[in-house]
């Protein structure tokens, strides 16, 4: 009995996860986009995927990123790794050289491609998460995204 259970143990920690880190923030971004948000705060974003990441509804969204606290400060090489990528395909891109504030480049149907790419529980928490972070954002928790450049 206890080998089963063994086996099971490594399973779950060798197995793949349900999303990619990039995969994951593709979709965030691209839900951001369907929700008329297209420039976000460069500063705030992994510190707030990290309080996302928390709540257990959101954690199957965070298996595949890592995040480093030190203090008050979060980083994640995961994030920055895909958001660099994303902005190597020209997803989104920024407005001036310090990189503060990230420019959503998506369009409606193609954000929609994306979300729709993802099995429906995958998108689910994904639609649930964004409309989070749009609340806090409305309560002041956050800096202000904007819905134009």
């Amino acid at each position: 009995m206890d080998n089963v259970l063994e086996i099971e143990q490594l399973g779950r920690m060798f197995s793949k996860p349900k999303i990619s880190a990039y995969d994951f923030l593709k979709g965030f971004i691209a839900e951001l986009a369907i929700n008329n948000i297209v420039i976000i705060p460069r500063s705030q974003i992994t510190s707030t995927l990290f309080d996302y990441s928390k709540n257990e509804k959101y954690k199957p969204l965070f298996e595949d990123i890592g995040f480093n606290q030190y203090g008050d400060t979060v980083t994640s090489y995961d994030i920055e790794d895909s958001i660099a990528n994303l902005q190597v395909l020209g997803m989104i891109g920024k407005l001036n050289p310090s990189f503060e504030r990230i420019v959503i480049y998506l369009d409606k149907d193609l954000s929609k491609n994306i979300c729709d790419s993802f099995d429906e529980d995958t998108r689910q928490r994904i639609e649930s998460l964004v409309r989070d972070f749009i609340k806090q954002l409305n309560r002041g928790q956050y800096e202000r995204c904007s819905t134009k450049f």
